[in-house]
């Protein structure tokens, strides 16, 4: 390379290398294409009765960027036209950007706004994409996954290959804010499948083989036999003995797995009944013997504790207590815990998490900072979210993000070892009187040499 190109590279700023690097990258790719449709040309042309009848030209969005190329137009015997090049990608007529194009957006939209969404993916394609194309994209891919879940629920599937004695299923709802429709807010209904927890940090636990689903506008019955499906692709049900079926005590929550064909043993979520507690009696009585008692002997062994504090209270505090009351009496067959019902030799497994997955699945993303949802739009949504993480990994395969094993604090300190722990030492005379003295500073610096790291290199 000769003097002037050297000083030319360094004269130019990343961003014009950067948008270099792009374009080059760009003819490539349209050259790729060219070679590619003209091989498929000169292999239809040799093996195939169809008639050539044109050529077409066609500009697509993908990572690379707006690819432009000609492919060829035939006839084949029964007289359709067909498009072979556009076959061979997977595109429908009209579509103007790739499949994978489409499937980043979509997985970007899941996690963020339109709009900040559309930022990054316009980086990250190095083209000005609006949210209302994010939108669009996010509204395809969408309707593409619930075609295909109909397919799925409707066929006859294998069974699942997961083996558990005992399975965990919970439920939930999160209302979400709709616009241009007749009511004002919509229920989601969200149910979690699992088989055990597994310990990442001291009190933070992983869901062990989990499976999830969101759904909106299906009545009960469809609920229920969407879930036994799931189910039944997801698990091996002959080998289950019973399911551990944990709620807030809603009917349509309490009802929600008796399509799956397995005997079920309720439990009321402790985060209702704690709150419930707490917030009627939490002035009048000892909440902390009040849940005891109640989860190890029953509603029963409670009531007439209740009755005694509601019989002194008046106005809205007693309305309050009542209301309470009846919602632990409605509920007192799922009160005691598991492990005291007498179910035989089992590892019963604590509950609780469908909260924290509502939160995390769908809540965070459809809830807050004004948004507000037609019910199409959040089917099409609800839909990529029970999908998020192949989606993601399909779609972000090309940037090559190196996946981490999650690091546990607690987990180094139990597992450290000890002959690793780095030693230190001093010299007293440095730190007293003397330390100024010309004799014990070239002692230090004597020492610093032949103890450094640095000396061995």
């Amino acid at each position: 390379m000769t003097d002037m190109a050297v000083s030319m590279i360094i004269k130019l700023k990343e961003t014009e290398l950067t948008k270099a690097f792009h374009q080059g990258e760009l003819q490539a790719t349209t050259i790729l294409f060219d070679l590619l449709e003209n091989q498929l040309h000169g292999y239809i042309c040799t093996h195939t009765a169809w008639k050539n009848i044109g050529t077409e030209k066609r500009c697509i969005l993908t990572k690379t960027g707006h690819i432009s190329y000609r492919r060829h137009i035939y006839r084949d015997e029964q007289g359709h036209r067909r498009k072979p090049f556009d076959e061979l990608l997977h595109l429908q007529p009209w579509q103007r950007n790739s499949n994978q194009i489409e499937g980043l957006a979509a997985g970007l939209a899941s996690g963020i706004g339109f709009r900040d969404a559309s930022e990054i993916f316009s980086l990250i394609v190095k083209e000005a994409v609006s949210p209302s194309s994010i939108h669009r994209m996010t509204a395809r891919v969408g309707q593409k996954i619930q075609t295909m879940e109909r397919i799925m629920d409707e066929e006859n599937l294998e069974p699942g290959t997961v083996v558990a004695h005992r399975l965990m299923a919970e439920a939930d709802g999160v209302y979400i804010k709709l616009q241009r429709e007749q009511q004002k807010r919509a229920e989601v209904k969200v149910a979690v499948f699992y088989t055990g927890k597994q310990a990442i940090s001291p009190h933070r636990n992983r869901l062990v083989n989990k499976m999830f689903s969101c759904q909106l506008g299906m009545s009960n019955e469809e609920w229920q036999q969407h879930l036994a499906a799931l189910a039944y692709r997801s698990y091996d049900l002959s080998k289950v003995g019973f399911v551990q079926i944990g709620g807030d005590g809603a009917k349509w929550v309490h009802n929600s797995f008796d399509y799956l064909g397995v005997p079920g043993h309720h439990l009321l979520d402790r985060f209702h009944v704690i709150r419930n507690l707490n917030t009627a009696f939490g002035s009048d009585l000892n909440v902390g013997e009040l849940q005891a008692k109640l989860f190890s002997q029953g509603f029963t062994a409670v009531e007439a504790d209740l009755l005694w504090v509601i019989a002194r209270q008046k106005g809205a505090k007693k309305d309050q207590q009542k209301r309470s009351l009846e919602y632990l009496k409605a509920n007192q067959d799922a009160l005691i815990d598991l492990d005291k019902r007498a179910l035989g030799e089992f590892n019963f497994c604590s509950m609780g998490a469908m909260e924290g997955n509502v939160d995390k699945l769908v809540a965070q993303r459809m809830k807050g900072k004004g948004r507000s949802w037609s019910i199409k739009g959040a089917q099409n949504l609800l839909a990529i979210l029970r999908y998020r993480e192949l989606i993601k990994t399909e779609a972000f395969a090309f940037l090559e993000i190196p996946k981490m094993e999650p690091k546990s604090r607690w987990k180094y300190q139990r597992c450290k070892d000890p002959e690793w722990t780095p030693k230190s030492a001093s010299v007293p005379i440095f730190s007293s009187t003397h330390g100024s003295d010309n004799w014990v500073q070239l002692l230090k610096c004597k020492v610093n040499d032949m103890l450094s790291i640095t000396a061995f290199f």
